[in-house]
């Protein structure tokens, strides 16, 4: 198998393979095989394998030329199958008519071509090595029909959108306006009165040159002749200058020149006043949406199942919560505030644009097609690079957790240097991502701004040529025509950015959808409330296997009477933690039930089951918070007293009282400022404190010095004392005094009895005890 990875263009420890390649999985690869320093040409190979002379070292029965670790496996099956025949000795197996190559993603799976076994054994070593090579590189490039017709084309993953999906997902993101939605309308009927008043202050521009250079007033335009208007669109433009002549005009040129200028100042202040107040309607909307979807994706992870956090490192989620809502966050605020109001400035000037010459209209709505081509392409681009950027913002995320988390092994190991050097790849993708992602990005803004300009041009020309040639086009509107086609570059080129800003939030928004899409923990539909266990907790046929895989727990039978102290003992991955789990609903059966008192556990409400039970694990959980605070968790109103009591019966109490600030001091991030014991005395104190009827212990005096472990047993007595337990662990010892122990092997309960019991006959608990007793 090393020998066909070797005809990868890949360097060594890649974990590329030719699914990653542009190219179909069975297109041909180099005529040379790599083979160290030298390379070997593949054609005199090829003719050796091809002649059929009798003479030939080659000639003979065919058989199928595999991997030299193939070739071992086949032989012995031969001897095992033809008792007193040598390996290689008599009549050839029949021909495995599979030859070809197909691959998947996580493997190469080669079948070489048909080759005289026997002959093929004659061979000197480093011949028949070399003819291995060309088997295996014949083959990849030349399968066979059957297995190239069952081939696909190998290309790269498509990371880009279809506009329909990108608007199905930001609209999905709007949802999140929820009761903001008044707010939401109003920014965008404020957007419309901005837009509207861009229009107004364009159509102003007319009036206004015609003032200048013709001196109109309210006499002249009524001593005017009246033209007739040639078509709807004339008679329309007929209509505005009239109602803006009698608005603006006065008596005399001085008059209409004061009016004028106290509209364009009105339009102005009026639309400004409009575009600030949207924004700041925008950015409340904007900033609710972006809380919606923290608490969401927060309020998500703390329901998902134990087994998600399992398989996603924490980096990753971090990095969900704030690297992408952040990425969300800025896009948002970059786009929905031009969301509205440039389409609407456009249409609006557009509006104009046609009253005052609909073919200059039409000639500038040509390049439209082509700006939204090349922005679609750019939009493209600058999704792929923004996924590939958050990948490596997560990356380095995940990196930084690990490495600050186990900076103890890295200082131990000496592995400073190889942890910066991890670091630095990683950063340099992410540099390589990020400079691609820009350059793509800020292209779009110029190249807007180019396309604009080449329209300003190509309307200049035309339009001028029609004022020359006295096309029906005034000077004063060609003007107003020119200043509203500027006007609406900034608006377009706006649009661009909009567009950019949407794309790197959708895909933010997708990665943050990933995990919201994500089934939560057990469903949590029963309706019944639960204070205390009154009988006891039945297993009835309960097995387990994590999504779908083989099973870690089967056939499990069991049942424990309240306030019986119950040992669960076996090897590493018996599944005894996976056992005790299932209790307060970490997980589910896959198949039978758990029954409390009679009832299914899916019966009770999640909540009022979970405040049955309390744990005492090996992995002491304390937040970075005060000790009160972490004794009382769950309780945050319980009086002093009663922790103070529940330390002291923990044997708690005496180091907290030497704390700096005693019960209000802070134990640091997962509890760094307090040695093991002291950890574990304080879970305890926690347990007592919530008072279970149900309790669990897993491997809680594990990893302890003995005078910790005294201590920890001292205060576990404590607080077993009228419950009912579940006891998990490996070291033997601490079990002896149980009232029941069960003895778990692959999954099944192979032993049960007390300790007395089991040690006296022969049997897997035996066999344990006297191990950890050696």
């Amino acid at each position: 198998m090393k020998l066909g990875a070797s005809t990868s263009t890949t360097s060594p420890g890649s974990k590329k393979s030719f699914a990653h390649r542009s190219r179909p999985c069975w297109a041909p690869l180099t005529t040379n095989t790599s083979l160290g320093p030298t390379s070997i040409p593949l054609r005199p190979i090829r003719s050796l394998m091809t002649s059929t002379s009798s003479s030939s070292p080659l000639a003979g029965p065919y058989w199928r030329s595999t991997s030299p670790l193939s070739l071992r496996r086949r032989e012995r099956t031969e001897a095992a199958s033809s008792p007193g025949k040598e390996p290689g000795s008599g009549s050839p197996p029949a021909k495995d008519m599979t030859p070809g190559c197909m691959e998947s993603r996580n493997s190469l799976l080669i079948s070489e071509p048909f080759i005289p076994k026997a002959r093929f054994e004659s061979l000197p070593s480093h011949t028949a090595f070399l003819l291995m090579l060309e088997c295996i590189s014949r083959n990849i490039s030349q399968p066979s029909p059957s297995v190239k017709a069952q081939q696909k084309p190998c290309s790269p993953r498509k990371e880009t959108l279809s506009l329909s999906a990108m608007l199905k997902t930001f609209l999905r993101i709007l949802k999140g306006v929820g009761p903001l939605w008044p707010l939401f309308v109003a920014a965008t009927i404020l957007a419309l009165i901005y837009a509207s008043m861009g229009g107004v202050s364009v159509w102003t521009i007319a009036p206004f040159m015609k003032n200048i250079f013709h001196t109109e007033t309210r006499a002249t335009v009524h001593e005017a002749p009246i033209q007739p208007p040639k078509g709807p669109t004339e008679a329309l433009k007929a209509k505005l200058r009239h109602y803006t002549d009698s608005l603006v005009l006065g008596r005399t040129p001085q008059e209409t020149l004061l009016r004028l200028c106290i509209v364009i100042f009105l339009v102005t202040l009026l639309k400004n006043l409009a575009g600030y107040l949207q924004s700041v309607l925008m950015a409340v909307v904007e900033q609710g949406v972006i809380k919606n979807f923290r608490d969401r994706l927060y309020s998500h992870l703390l329901h998902m199942p134990l087994s998600f956090f399992h398989n996603t490192s924490t980096g990753t989620l971090i990095s969900r919560i704030t690297n992408d809502v952040t990425l969300l966050s800025q896009a948002l605020r970059d786009s929905l505030i031009g969301l509205f109001r440039d389409p609407f400035t456009v249409l609006a000037c557009l509006v104009v644009m046609v009253i005052l010459s609909w073919k200059l209209t039409l000639l500038a709505v040509v390049l439209v097609p082509a700006s939204y081509l090349a922005i679609r392409r750019i939009g493209r681009k600058i999704k792929k690079y923004s996924v590939r950027s958050q990948e490596g913002m997560a990356e380095i995320t995940r990196t930084l957790e690990e490495t600050i988390s186990g900076i103890k092994m890295v200082k131990a190991f000496a592995m400073e240097p190889f942890e910066q050097s991890r670091f630095r790849r990683a950063t340099g993708r992410l540099k390589r991502h990020l400079v691609k992602f820009a350059k793509v990005r800020r292209l779009s803004s110029p190249l807007s701004e180019v396309l604009g300009t080449a329209s300003a041009v190509l309307l200049l020309w035309f339009g001028g040529r029609q004022v020359l040639s006295g096309g029906g086009l005034r000077p004063e509107e060609f003007m107003a025509f020119l200043f509203a086609s500027l006007y609406m570059m900034q608006p377009i080129r706006n649009i661009g950015n909009t567009y950019s800003n949407i794309k790197v939030g959708v895909s933010a928004a997708e990665r943050i959808f990933s995990v919201l899409d994500l089934k939560t923990e057990v469903e949590d539909e029963g309706t019944l409330e639960v204070d205390d266990l009154r009988e006891g907790i039945r297993f009835c046929g309960v097995s387990f296997a994590f999504d779908g895989g083989p099973y870690v727990l089967r056939d499990i039978d069991l049942y424990v009477r309240k306030g019986e102290v119950l040992a669960v003992v076996g090897p590493s991955g018996a599944g005894k933690t996976t056992l005790v789990d299932l209790i307060p609903r970490f997980y589910d059966p896959s198949e039978g039930r758990i029954l409390l008192d009679g009832v299914d556990l899916r019966e009770y409400r999640l909540s009022s089951l979970r405040n049955l039970v309390g744990i005492v694990s090996q992995e002491v959980v304390l937040f970075n918070d005060t000790v009160r605070n972490n004794i009382a968790y769950g309780r945050p109103d319980v009086p002093l007293e009663e922790v103070v009591r529940a330390a002291e019966a923990a044997n708690a109490h005496e180091f907290i009282e030497k704390l700096p600030q005693g019960y209000d001091t802070v134990v640091g991030d997962r509890g760094t400022n307090l040695s093991g014991g002291q950890r574990q005395r304080l879970a305890i104190a926690r347990a007592l404190l919530k008072d279970p009827p149900i309790l669990i212990l897993d491997e809680a005096t594990s990893s302890l010095d003995p005078e910790s472990e005294s201590l920890v047993r001292d205060a576990i007595a404590r607080l077993m004392e009228g419950r009912t337990v579940f006891v998990v662990a490996h070291r033997l010892s601490t079990v002896r005094d149980a009232s029941r122990i069960i003895v778990l092997e692959d999954g099944r309960i192979v032993q049960e009895g007390t300790h007395e019991e089991l040690i006296s006959e022969e049997g897997p608990y035996r066999r344990l005890y006297l191990r950890q007793v050696k």
